[in-house]
């Protein structure tokens, strides 16, 4: 689709997918959505998906032209080709928010693209992105970050002048590049944390998001900006047994919060086992709730009988199928492993 110059479009609740501007007859940008000069374009509870501009166009999910601008709340952009999933144009402005950018290639950056523009980044993953410069890259300092986890993306997460408003996830920023921080409060640096994510999958929203895994560095050392997460759900959930990062609110860093409940050990039941975290999860009521592992549980759980019956939304999301097993128990009866009713939207597993 394309928003012509000087209009003001949106898109809210929608998938956009296998677009493809390869040869268009004006520009060949913006695979799914062009967003012409002086326009205003609005995209809020929706999946770019799949679209492609080719190598060496710019948008392989959204274009942004000059003096045109962008807002991007609680959407997921995957599986796009071009430079930048997201390119904003000179004198453009971007605010993208509680949103997830997985997965897209380029021979550029892979998630996002400024060029001598305006953009704020809030409470954004940006993860999983390919090609020479992986996550985001800008050519002027004007682009800001809050809340928000860049890690996994190929070669380098960020590369060009940024500015830090706290709470930042980066792994892998490019050595010579200066990330400013504007205010004294929490951030790191160099941890594995795109390793420490749950594949992306829909996790009781209406997007595919990914949520931070049992050890990740994002649980809890954030202060997340608004009321809630990508999902809808309560922003700031508070994990007793991690301790919150200087000035933040217990939330996660990243577009998601995970409402976490953790097992611990490859018991069948009693403390600490996911029996019991399931357990626990449904006196919470209708709710959602996550099942998170915690990093050393490794190896197989052997049960003895099914797993109780979830009465809330809830996702089981583990290290990896590799590295951790559900199995019924050799001397065990007949029976399987869990059932999920009507009643509970969604359960998924890593």
């Amino acid at each position: 689709m394309a928003v012509q110059a000087n209009r003001r479009a949106s898109v809210a609740g929608l998938t956009l997918t296998e677009g493809n501007s390869v040869g268009e007859l004006f520009s060949g940008e913006g695979g799914a959505a062009l967003n012409a000069a002086g326009s205003h374009f609005t995209v809020v509870a929706s999946v770019i998906r799949d679209s492609v501009v080719g190598f060496v166009r710019f948008g392989g999910g959204l274009r942004t032209r000059d003096d045109a601008t962008l807002v991007l709340r609680g959407s997921t952009l995957t599986g796009n080709r071009g430079i930048g999933a997201i390119a904003n144009g000179s004198r453009s402005a971007a605010v993208l928010a509680d949103s997830t950018i997985s997965g897209n290639s380029a021979n550029n950056a892979g998630a996002v693209y400024v060029t001598s523009a305006s953009a704020q980044l809030i409470n954004m993953t940006i993860t999983a992105n390919q090609e020479s410069f992986g996550g985001v890259e800008t050519d002027v300092p004007q682009l800001s970050l809050r809340n928000s986890l860049i890690a996994g993306n190929s070669n380098t997460d960020t590369t060009g002048p940024m500015r830090s408003y706290g709470y930042n996830l980066i792994r892998q920023p490019r050595r010579r590049d200066r990330i400013h921080s504007a205010r004294r409060s929490g951030g790191q640096w160099g941890h594995a944390a795109g390793r420490q994510l749950s594949p992306l999958a829909i996790h009781s929203g209406q997007v595919p998001t990914q949520i931070p895994l049992g050890g990740s560095p994002a649980l809890d050392k954030g202060f997340r900006f608004g009321a809630g997460d990508q999902r809808g759900l309560p922003g700031a959930f508070d994990i007793g047994t991690i301790a919150a990062a200087t000035n933040g609110n217990n939330a996660d860093i990243g577009a998601t919060e995970a409402q976490a409940i953790f097992f611990s050990n490859l018991n069948d039941n009693g403390a600490g086992s996911l029996r019991q975290a399931m357990l626990d999860a449904n006196a919470n009521g209708a709710g959602t709730d996550d099942v998170l592992f915690d990093p050393s549980v490794l190896g197989t759980i052997s049960l003895n009988s099914k797993l109780p019956l979830p009465t809330g939304n809830l996702n089981l999301d583990g290290p990896g199928a590799n590295l951790l097993t559900i199995r019924r128990a050799a001397a065990a009866p007949a029976f399987g492993l869990l059932d999920i009713s009507s009643r509970c939207r969604s359960a998924s597993h890593a």
